[in-house]
């Protein structure tokens, strides 16, 4: 039997109100990433796309990824969030925002 925290947090995957919006995004690349580095900045999982073809010295075609933000700078030891907010889907079709605090 599980805990009743992590039972509740289960029901909430893939809902708006976070069992499935709120999760670390763990990054380790030894030439840039400093070990034990911890950020509460928003990335979303479109910016991986931008993020991605800047690490690699490339860009992204102007027709795709229109809404993905480059969080190198993040990566590279930078303190400034890429993003504001974020705007997920649920599993039942509704919207949910999420602002920086």
């Amino acid at each position: 039997m599980q805990p009743a925290s992590a039972t509740t947090v289960l029901r909430l995957q893939g809902r708006r109100l976070g069992g499935g919006h709120r999760v670390a995004f763990i990054v380790r690349w030894p030439t840039v990433v400093r070990p034990g580095r911890i950020r509460d900045a928003i990335v979303h999982q479109a910016d991986v796309l931008a993020t991605v073809a800047e690490a690699i010295g490339g860009a992204v075609p102007a027709d795709a990824g229109e809404d993905s933000l480059s969080f190198m700078p993040l990566l590279r030891g930078g303190d400034a969030a890429t993003r504001d907010h974020a705007v997920s889907c649920g599993l039942d079709g509704l919207p949910a925002f999420r602002a920086a605090t």
